[in-house]
């Protein structure tokens, strides 16, 4: 997306985060991913937000910009041990056949308990992607 409108507005110019809106969405640096006033945000200040549980989340700033994860796509799921493991994927060439040639690139680890959380976020931006798709910008 363009002029920072990933975000779709909803972190403030204080840097928090409405009610309802989720903070903590881990885009890359300068994507004001999802929520937006996550780690790696632009949001100016400290995020405040509310974790699932109720209580608030601040999200501290770093000095430097923590490392990109980049990849093309999600190949799977998995999860057990309380843990889930996301596999990304790199597309590296398009085959004779026209298939795609695909190797994994990084794996993900999150506690079980941050899935309400990681479902929220993503709902938060696909709601941003559907407006700001809707509005014609």
């Amino acid at each position: 997306m363009s002029k920072d409108t990933a975000n779709g507005g909803i972190a403030m110019a204080n840097g928090e985060v409405p009610h309802g809106a989720a903070a903590g969405a881990s885009g890359a640096p300068g994507s004001n991913a999802a929520a937006g006033g996550g780690p790696g945000s632009d949001a100016p200040g400290a995020a405040a937000g509310s974790a699932p549980t109720g209580r608030k989340v601040k999200f501290v700033g770093r000095q430097e910009i923590p490392d990109e994860l980049y990849a093309d796509g999600v190949g799977s799921l998995h999860f057990g041990r309380n843990v889930v493991k996301l596999d990304l994927y790199r597309v590296l060439e398009f085959d004779r056949d026209d298939a795609e040639v695909r190797q994994l690139a990084h794996r993900v680890v999150l506690p079980i308990t941050a899935i309400p959380e990681l479902v929220r976020v993503l709902q938060n931006f696909g709601q941003v992607v559907k407006d700001h798709s809707s509005s014609g910008s």
